[in-house]
């Protein structure tokens, strides 16, 4: 069935792995395709090749660190922490890879600021709520960052309003809604850079959470003063 097929598959680009020009090759969005495949948590074997290709991918490149940031803006370390929670994996060479995987995302996830995680989020144009940069603590951290390379993260969270993937629209309006609330003068500045017809513009989205997270931030974007709400 399917299931065989996707195994045929995963084999076939774990053996071209062993190229060495393959594994140089290797870029954030070839990643991001077999991070989706276990986030849909598939039979064990699929999983086991899944994580050796992984491990000869980053194993194999000079880009280890850019590799293993772009995973943790994947929110890969989260999707590693809910296999290490199963029991029933039982494969050796699974809990080995599993194990080596985990520990270079935890290492680099250490040195990684906040910032650069959402940077490395943003950079995969797929947003996730597991991801601990959609927050308040973090907005109230981060918010004077955005202003870094003329608003480049901001410009880029605003593109995402026009995803097709509603989570994230969704949180691309939950973080334009935050960056509103957090950076002096942030609601002129998302109105310069067309944030705010944008969002109006999902407040008839198909998708509820899409709406609900569009209207919060155009409510955000009509307060006036934000510190007056505050007292």
């Amino acid at each position: 069935g399917n299931m065989g097929m996707l195994y045929n598959i995963t084999l076939c680009i774990w053996l071209c792995c062993f190229d060495t020009s393959v594994r140089q090759s290797v870029e954030a969005p070839e990643l991001s395709v077999l991070i989706a495949l276990l986030k849909s948590e598939p039979f064990e074997k699929v999983v086991r090749v899944t994580l050796a290709i992984l491990r000869l991918m980053l194993q194999g490149s000079d880009n280890v660190k850019e590799l293993s940031e772009a995973l943790i803006g994947m929110g890969t370390l989260k999707v590693l922490d809910n296999l290490k929670t199963k029991k029933s994996l039982k494969d050796e060479d699974l809990l080995s890879d599993l194990k080596w995987l985990h520990d270079i995302l935890e290492e680099n996830f250490r040195v990684m600021t906040t910032f650069e995680r959402h940077e490395k989020e943003l950079a995969t144009e797929h947003l996730s709520w597991t991801s601990s940069v959609h927050s308040d603590s973090f907005w109230k951290e981060n918010a004077l960052s955005f202003e870094k390379n003329d608003f480049k993260s901001l410009k880029k969270l605003i593109s995402l309003l026009r995803s097709d993937d509603s989570t994230t629209a969704a949180i691309a309006c939950y973080d334009i809604g935050q960056f509103v609330q957090y950076y002096p003068n942030g609601k002129l500045i998302v109105e310069n850079l067309g944030g705010k017809k944008a969002i109006m513009m999902l407040l008839q989205h198909e998708s509820p959470d899409v709406q609900k997270q569009a209207l919060t931030a155009c409510s955000k974007i009509m307060i006036t003063n934000w510190r007056s709400v505050a007292k």
